[in-house]
């Protein structure tokens, strides 16, 4: 089960509110702030639509193509368009300042586009009050399937910014800690990333990031996540981290969360819910998403 993570470090009078669907990680440098702002955040993690264990499993060739096909029939199967048409909505209606996005996915076939092109830029489409600020770019591998075609799955995250927004500036970096897994031969490589957008909302200005960390190898999570905490602490801003953390995944559990508590942080989500009733878990699908929850 995946978890996304919402934490803060108090910042004076600002405050961030969220709506039942966003779920947020919210960090803040101590800032006085004349009067209370309201500034409300979502994240998102996309799907990109299959589970790679099978290919992860692979040690040969005819398995490498028969998983390949697999995940590409699931991510078929999953309908990508229509999803994106669904989180629009929620975006329109909760009408956040700021959405971070996770897989954000491009999906090729013979290295040409699916669904329309990268998840993101469907969104971007559909979204009236939002447009994509920041891309940041992971892992992109093409691999043979069982039917003689190529298929390629290039990971991005990116950021959403409302129109109303003023943008001030916009980064993005690949992690150093990167995993990497033997395949026919070769060492495929999984690099994520973290990005950010400086943004002035009501004369206030944050830093917002938006990240995916790793969720196949814990000590590889726990590094991407030290990595992140040094960028907050480098921000002359007020911090609002968006993303999927994955402290708790069905392979581990890391002390990522607990790091960045240590460094000095607070999960908003908690101060905001009742974490018995509501815990904040927002993966409860199976990779077929056939779960009714």
């Amino acid at each position: 089960m995946n978890q996304f993570v919402r934490l803060h470090r108090a910042m004076g009078g600002a405050r961030v509110v969220l709506q039942k669907a966003a779920l947020a990680l919210f960090f803040a440098a101590s800032l006085a702030q004349a009067a209370p702002i309201d500034i409300t955040v979502m994240t998102r993690n996309v799907y990109f639509g299959a589970n790679l264990a099978p290919l992860l499993l692979a040690q040969n060739l005819d398995e490498v193509e028969a998983a390949v096909s697999s995940i590409w029939d699931a991510a078929v199967a999953s309908d990508p368009v229509a999803r994106m048409s669904r989180i629009a909505q929620e975006i329109t209606l909760a009408n956040p300042h700021v959405v971070g996005l996770q897989e954000a996915v491009l999906w090729q076939v013979n290295f040409v586009p699916q669904f329309g092109g990268p998840f993101y830029e469907i969104l971007d489409a559909l979204l009236p009050n939002h447009s994509v600020q920041l891309i940041s770019p992971n892992g992109s591998n093409t691999l043979p399937g069982a039917d003689d075609r190529i298929y390629t799955l290039a990971d991005f995250d990116a950021i959403l910014v409302r129109d109303d927004v003023t943008l001030l500036n916009t980064f993005t970096d690949q992690f150093d800690a990167v995993l990497g897994f033997p395949l026919l031969g070769s060492n495929v490589l999984l690099p994520r990333s973290y990005g950010y957008v400086d943004v002035e909302i009501d004369g206030f200005r944050t830093r917002v990031f938006n990240t995916h960390t790793e969720a196949l190898f814990g000590p590889i999570n726990e590094l991407q996540g030290n990595e992140l905490i040094s960028a907050m602490n480098a921000s002359p801003y007020p911090v609002i981290a968006l993303g999927d953390f994955n402290p708790i995944t069905e392979l581990f559990t890391t002390n990522i969360y607990a790091n960045i508590i240590d460094a000095g942080f607070r999960d908003s989500w908690a101060e905001l819910k009742n974490l018995d009733t509501d815990p904040g878990f927002t993966w409860r699908n199976d990779p077929f998403l056939n779960d009714p929850n």
